[in-house]
């Protein structure tokens, strides 16, 4: 059964992704005209802070992922929960990897594109596709290789168990936090990983506890040791966050999203858009300015051009959404039934 309000919390974070990234000189401009209204002022200004950097969408993002997979490994085996995790993820990235390096970006040695293609670039201090989004991927394929681990060793048996997990969680969050960051390429560097992985932590031990397999308290004391060790991780890695608010404000739109999601009700846009969640994510940073960019459309005045780009971007998702990537999901299940069925 589809969880209805993660689909508008997906919305949200692509939203903040995409504005962070390539739409925040906009914000600011209508923020500091003092020509427009003093209401058009104040709502740009207040919406900055949900899309700095697009860091709220990347916390949305990774608590949305900590609460499915979990709610999903309770059902699923770990091989059946491998299997649909490579081919949900990885045929539409590599396709997207693979058109990035081919919009100039050079000729990669085999070094740097296997590790690329398979996410497992900071082991060999591989830099990072897509115009670095890549990061989150790497750090999603950890935390699926993790809670596989959990699942198939009985770490994670949705029972009264359920506190090892916790404790299993809360101690590798802590060791994020003392060890060195990995020794990656670019951003892994900036502590990334330490900074941002314990919100999928976070995002799963809220599914538990909805589910009364963990108490009220629990989440609270991870919650404040995923915040506490945030706020003193970015004066280590990241100063230049201590005067923004995306974390708390990402922590936020979850939690509200979450208390409402027996009051949100299905849309056939929404449901649409969401979909559209990862294709929107892998192609928006290079693929947006390659189109500006293009014939004829270079040559329309600044809005049209906006309005034309956004279209086609869209359109181009939608495209990548129902081929490649509905196809590697389909074929995953196809595997998967094959497999039940020789059981």
């Amino acid at each position: 059964m589809r969880i209805i309000f993660l689909d508008y919390l997906r919305i949200f974070a692509f939203i903040s992704v995409l504005i962070g990234h390539l739409y925040d000189d906009i914000l600011k401009r209508v923020a500091s005209d003092q020509g427009l209204h003093i209401s058009l002022r104040t709502l740009a200004e207040s919406l900055m802070p949900f899309t700095y950097g697009g860091g709220a969408g990347v916390v949305v993002f990774f608590l949305v992922s900590g609460y499915i997979i979990t709610h999903v490994l309770e059902k699923e085996t770990p091989r059946e929960f491998a299997i649909k995790r490579v081919f949900r993820i990885y045929p539409l990235y590599m396709i997207a990897a693979l058109l990035w390096l081919a919009t100039d970006r050079g000729t990669p040695t085999w070094s740097t594109l296997v590790p690329q293609l398979l996410l497992v670039g900071d082991l060999f201090k591989t830099p990072y596709a897509l115009n670095e989004v890549e990061w989150t991927l790497r750090i999603e394929v950890l935390f699926y290789l993790f809670m596989g681990l959990a699942k198939l060793f009985g770490w994670l048996d949705f029972g009264r168990r359920s506190w090892v997990i916790a404790w299993l969680m809360a101690l590798t969050t802590l060791l994020l936090f003392i060890l060195p960051p990995l020794p990656g390429a670019g951003i892994v560097k900036q502590g990334y990983i330490t900074l941002y992985a314990p919100f999928l932590f976070l995002g799963s031990l809220i599914y538990l506890r909805e589910k009364n397999r963990l108490g009220t308290l629990t989440l609270i004391a991870m919650t404040t040791q995923v915040f506490l060790q945030y706020f003193e991780g970015i004066r280590n890695f990241q100063p230049n966050w201590l005067n923004t608010h995306f974390a708390i404000l990402g922590f936020l739109v979850f939690i509200a999203g979450w208390l409402l999601r027996d009051q949100l009700s299905e849309s056939r846009w929404v449901r649409w858009l969401s979909d559209l969640t990862f294709s929107v994510y892998l192609f928006h940073f290079w693929l947006i300015e390659w189109i500006r960019e293009a014939p004829g459309i270079h040559l329309l005045s600044p809005s049209i051009r906006e309005g034309v780009t956004l279209i086609i971007f869209f359109a181009c998702c939608a495209f990548f959404h129902q081929t490649i990537e509905r196809g590697g999901i389909r074929i995953g299940q196809q595997i998967n039934a094959y497999w039940r069925k020789e059981a």
